[in-house]
C-alpha cells in the first residue's frame, strides 16, 4: 500500500527553514538527497521504502524549499542541521541514508551522531575523501577555493545556467552524466528540472565538497582529518558500474578504507546503471534498503 507523503518544516536554532518529506511508519529512515537535487528527487524511492519504515527526507539548506540564511563552507553544517531538525522531531534512533553529497552528509553525520545512528547506506555517494575538483576539466590543478571554482571555465556554464534558469541547459547536462541509462517519466522531467534549479548554494557546496576529507591522506585540496577512525556504524553501499558522476571506484575505495577501519561494510554495485539508482534499479535497492535496516 502506497503511504502518503507530507511535506512540513520545522525553523532550526540557526534560523534556517528547513522543509522536509515524511511518510510511513516504523524505523526511522532518514534520507539525504544530493547536490543539484531536493527531497522531491526522492519521492518515488520514498513511496517505495515507505510501507516499512519512517522516512524523514529534508531538504538541506539551500535546497528545494528550504531558506539559506547563513552561508555554509562545509558539509558539518548540513550534518548539524540534520541533528537540530531531528532533535525537534523527537527522533532519537535512527538509520541514515544518502545519496551522493548527500552521503558525504550522511557520514559526517554517523562521526558526530554515532551514538544515535543504527545503520548507513549509501546510494551512488562521494568517497571517505570528498570530491576535489580539477580544474581544466580535470587536467588542471586542484581548484582550492570557491572563487576558483567559481571563475573555473568548466563550471561557468553551469552556474550561468542556474542564474539564467536554463532549463534545456540542465535537461542536457542530466541526460548526459545522471540518466545516462534510464531516464524519468516525460511528465515528471520537467518538475525535477524545475526542482534542481531551485538550488541557491551551487558554489558552496562543491567547495564543501572539495574539504571534505576523512582519510589520514591529502585529496590534492586538503589534508585529511583522520575522522575515518572514528566511524562505527554498519554501513551498505550501493553504487552502479557507469556511475559517470561519482565513479564505482569511489565506492570500491570506501568499502575497502571502512573493512581496513574493522567496520562491518558490504557492497553491491550494478551493472548498467549511473548515478541515479532510483531510476535505474528502484526495485532492487528499496528491497537492499528495507532489508538492512529492519
Amino acid at each position: 500500500m502506497c503511504q502518503q507523503i507530507k511535506t512540513e518544516k520545522v525553523i532550526l536554532a540557526n534560523g534556517e527553514q528547513i522543509y522536509y518529506r515524511e511518510s510511513g511508519k516504523g524505523p526511522v529512515l532518514v534520507l539525504l538527497h544530493g547536490n543539484m537535487t531536493s527531497s522531491f528527487h526522492l519521492e518515488e524511492f520514498i513511496k517505495s521504502i515507505s510501507s516499512g519504515v519512517r522516512v524523514i527526507a529534508p531538504d538541506m539548506r539551500g535546497f528545494g524549499l528550504s531558506s539559506y540564511k547563513q552561508p555554509i563552507s562545509s558539509l558539518n553544517e548540513l550534518s548539524d542541521d540534520v541533528a537540530d531538525l531531528l532533535n525537534q522531531l523527537n527522533v532519537e534512533h535512527y538509520a541514515i541514508a544518502g545519496w551522493s553529497t548527500g552521503g558525504g552528509v550522511a557520514m559526517q553525520h554517523c562521526i558526530d551522531h554515532r551514538e544515535k545512528v543504527s545503520q548507513l547506506v549509501l546510494m551512488s555517494s562521494i568517497g571517505i575523501t570528498g570530491y576535489p575538483i580539477k580544474s581544466n576539466g580535470g587536467q588542471g590543478d586542484y581548484l582550492k577555493s570557491k572563487q576558483a571554482i567559481l571563475d573555473d571555465p568548466m563550471f561557468a556554464p553551469v552556474f550561468s545556467a542556474f542564474e539564467n534558469n536554463d532549463k534545456a541547459f540542465v535537461r542536457g547536462l542530466w541526460d548526459m552524466v545522471v540518466y545516462n541509462h534510464k531516464k524519468p517519466a516525460a511528465e515528471t522531467y520537467e518538475l525535477l528540472i524545475d526542482d534542481v534549479l531551485t538550488q541557491v548554494n551551487l558554489a558552496d557546496i562543491y567547495f564543501s565538497l572539495s574539504v571534505f576529507n576523512l582519510s589520514d591522506d591529502s585529496n590534492g585540496v586538503i589534508h585529511g582529518n583522520s575522522q575515518i577512525h572514528k566511524f562505527k556504524t554498519p554501513t551498505l553501499i550501493l553504487h552502479g558500474d557507469d556511475d559517470l558522476v561519482i565513479p564505482v571506484g569511489t565506492a570500491l575505495n570506501t568499502h575497502r578504507e571502512l573493512k581496513e577501519c574493522g567496520e562491518l561494510v558490504s557492497l553491491k554495485t550494478y551493472p548498467n546503471s549511473g548515478h541515479s539508482l532510483f531510476i535505474d534499479q528502484i526495485q532492487d535497492i528499496s528491497h537492499q534498503v528495507l532489508t538492512f535496516i529492519k
